[in-house]
C-alpha cells in the first residue's frame, strides 16, 4: 500500500489552477510568497500584488526586500515575479523574451530586482534549465549585472507551498481538519489540566498480549470512558478532584 501524505500539496493540485483568469493561481502563489516573507521578517507593506486581470506591466507581485538568510533562494534579493496560469505548450521562447521586456518589469531590472517566473505547470529540467538561459540572456541585455531568474515549475511550488500547514488547509479545504501543531495550541486553552486515565494504561499491554489479541486487533470500548484531557466531576459532590499533574 503507497503511503500519502496527508498534509501536501501535489503538482497536479498546482495545475489545477490552469485556466480562467489566472486568480487562482495568482492568490495561490501570492500566499506562498507573503507565508515566507512573513518568516523572514519582511514587512507586508514591502510586498505589492495585482489582484486582478489588468495589464500588469510585466510584473505579478514586487517584493521590495530581501532575505539574505532565505534557504530556499527565492527571496535572497528583491524580486519581481510573473505568473502563468497555463500550459507550458502555450509559452514560447518569443513570449518569454517579452515578458521581460514589458515596462515595469523591465524598470525593476535596471534597479537590480531577480526575476521570478511562476507556471501552473510542469517542466522537463532540460526545458526548465532552457528557459532560465533565454531569460537570463534577455535580462543581461537590460542589467548586466542583475541576479540569476528563476522558474518555478508547478512541483516547486507544490514543494514550496507545503511547508505552510495553513495553504495547504486553505488550498486542499480540508474542513474539519487542523494540523497537529494548531490542534495543540488551541486545545491547551480549552483544558489546562490533564491526567492519566487509569484504563488505558491496560490497552498498550492488552494489544501487545499474544493469548489476548493473536491477530493484533483490539476492540475498545469508549463509551464510558472520559474526553481526551477532560477530568471528571465527582458524582456524589460535584467537585473536582485534587488536581495532580501527569
Amino acid at each position: 500500500m503507497n503511503s500519502v501524505n496527508f498534509w501536501s500539496i501535489e503538482p497536479k493540485h498546482v495545475e489545477l489552477l490552469q485556466g480562467g483568469d489566472g486568480g487562482q493561481f495568482r492568490d495561490f502563489v501570492n500566499r506562498i510568497i507573503r507565508a515566507e516573507a512573513y518568516i523572514h521578517g519582511i514587512p507586508d507593506s514591502a510586498i505589492a500584488t495585482d489582484s486582478t486581470n489588468a495589464a500588469d506591466g510585466g510584473v505579478d507581485c514586487k517584493v521590495s526586500e530581501a532575505a539574505p538568510m532565505d534557504s530556499g533562494n527565492r527571496l535572497r534579493e528583491r524580486t519581481c515575479w510573473q505568473y502563468k496560469a497555463m500550459d507550458h505548450s502555450k509559452i514560447t521562447e518569443n513570449i518569454l523574451r517579452k515578458e521581460v521586456k514589458k515596462p515595469f518589469c523591465a524598470a525593476l531590472l535596471r534597479e537590480g530586482y531577480a526575476y521570478r517566473l511562476c507556471i501552473a505547470d510542469s517542466l522537463t529540467p532540460e526545458k526548465k534549465t532552457k528557459w532560465e538561459a533565454l531569460l537570463k540572456d534577455e535580462i543581461q541585455k537590460i542589467n548586466p549585472s542583475s541576479p540569476d531568474p528563476q522558474v518555478l515549475t508547478s512541483q516547486c511550488l507544490a514543494e514550496w507551498a507545503t511547508r505552510f500547514p495553513a495553504i495547504i488547509t486553505a488550498q486542499m479545504d480540508y474542513y474539519g481538519f487542523w494540523h497537529i501543531e494548531n490542534w495543540g495550541k488551541g486545545i491547551v486553552t480549552l483544558t489546562r489540566e490533564y491526567v492519566p486515565v487509569p484504563i488505558w494504561e491496560s490497552i498498550p499491554l492488552a494489544a501487545n498480549d499474544e493469548n489476548l489479541c493473536p491477530n493484533k486487533s483490539i476492540k475498545i470500548n469508549l463509551n464510558r470512558m472520559w474526553p481526551i484531557g477532560q477530568r471528571p466531576r465527582s458524582r456524589r459532590s460535584g467537585e473536582r478532584d485534587s488536581v495532580r499533574p501527569s
